[in-house]
């Protein structure tokens, strides 16, 4: 992993207990500062604890209550700069039907820790080079 996203603040929010605790360890053992919710309720509530600067967003597409479309734009309330992977095994139906953005990032369920760590490094490169406009 390169010196460029050393230490970033990544939440990764499932409600799958055992995926939300694998994709932790992963980004764990890649050098990231990781925080975990089962839900988006819990997501906003731990989003709002995190002191400094949220770099990253994992999160599934689904959640109760929440898509994690909206997931994303509620956090960039509080962290305008947070960068955003979505993960699903859902259909290519639904996930239009979700409205994800073109050019979003995307995982599909199952994944590897290697494609997991690739897709983190990638968007908070890209992250390092974006100017953001408010």
């Amino acid at each position: 992993m390169g010196e460029t996203v050393k230490n970033a603040t990544v939440l990764v929010v499932d409600d799958h207990e055992d995926l939300l605790q694998f994709v932790k360890q992963v980004l764990a053992s890649g050098g990231y500062q990781v925080f975990g919710a089962l839900s988006g309720e819990e997501a906003l509530t731990v989003a709002a604890t995190i002191e400094g600067e949220l770099d990253l967003l994992i999160t599934d597409l689904v959640l109760p209550g929440i898509t994690g479309g909206e997931l994303r734009e509620r956090i960039r309330d509080s962290h305008p700069k947070c960068e955003a992977i979505y993960i699903s095994g859902v259909s290519q139906k639904r996930i239009d039907e979700l409205g994800l953005k073109y050019g979003a990032t995307f995982l599909r369920k199952p994944f590897s820790s290697k494609q997991l760590l690739e897709a983190a490094e990638y968007k908070l490169l890209l992250k390092k080079n974006t100017v953001y406009v408010t």
